[in-house]
């Protein structure tokens, strides 16, 4: 469930080395929604199963060429095991679709600051949404 506390990262629906369906390609739309739905699968092999706090959405972003669909990590900023997964799904975001090295999330708890109860932000302060992502700019 998405509340008033979530923040998100946007993320593309391919592996950064991977072709992905583009915008106005015949059938684009319908591509775009299924690499989302199997990057998310392939973000749950390499990270396992997000913890409470965490959620995945397929979003429909408008453009002038016409609309795309990205991959959505909503996580709850007050909890630190959110936000960890959620900046893990963006730094150990796939190479390719056969990147499937299992990487253990809990390991960027160590880029945050903050703790439980109250907004937790990464270490340069900014929110992921706030600035963009790394992902963004692919």
């Amino acid at each position: 469930m998405i509340t008033d506390k979530m923040d998100w990262i946007d993320l593309d629906t391919t592996p950064v080395e991977e072709q992905g369906a583009q915008v106005g390609e015949p059938d684009a739309l319908r591509k775009m929604k299924d690499e989302a739905r199997r990057m998310q699968a392939l973000l749950r092999q390499k990270l396992g199963e997000p913890p409470m706090g965490v959620s995945f959405g397929v979003y429909r972003n408008e453009h002038d060429f016409g609309p795309y669909y990205s991959l959505r990590v909503y996580y709850d900023t007050t909890s630190s095991d959110a936000v960890a997964y959620a900046l893990a799904c963006e730094g150990e975001f796939p190479e390719t679709w056969n990147d499937t090295t299992p990487v253990d999330w809990r390991r960027y708890r160590s880029l945050m600051k903050g703790g439980e109860g109250q907004d937790v932000v990464a270490m340069d302060g900014a929110n992921a949404n706030a600035q963009g992502s790394a992902a963004d700019n692919r």
